[in-house]
């Protein structure tokens, strides 16, 4: 059996949802026990404790009218009804991006802009 990868796995719930997300899930029928299963209640009372992913910092360089459109995708959830920051937008797009074949990917980036990759320098004053 192939086990699929999970693009979702460290995303918050809230982000999940917003997505809409089917990768690697199970239906909810496959995970109800059937008369041949027998059901361990002391198997079901124990709690595993969810190992914390571990939060990695970063600082990166974008265009300023990309930045703007996380502005604005920021804003369009907020009206929405749903908080988000500006990392859970770029972590959801990642997640639907590692969705894609690679064909679509490998395309989307030569379409992108080549930008100097060092930090810009401050202005004198």
């Amino acid at each position: 059996m192939v086990k699929k990868h999970d693009a979702t796995v460290g995303l918050t719930n809230t982000v999940k949802k917003a997505l809409s997300l089917s990768v690697g899930s199970k239906s909810t029928a496959s995970l109800t026990p059937t008369a041949q299963e027998p059901t361990n209640e002391k198997k079901h009372s124990k709690v595993k404790k969810v190992k914390k992913v571990k939060l990695v910092w970063d600082s990166f360089t974008m265009p300023a009218p990309e930045f703007q459109a996380i502005l604005k995708l920021k804003k369009r959830c907020i009206e929405a009804g749903l908080q988000v920051k500006k990392s859970e937008i770029l972590r959801a797009a990642v997640a639907r991006f590692l969705a894609l074949n690679d064909a679509t990917v490998f395309a989307a980036l030569r379409r992108l802009e080549e930008i100097k990759s060092d930090r810009p320098r401050k202005k004198l004053k």
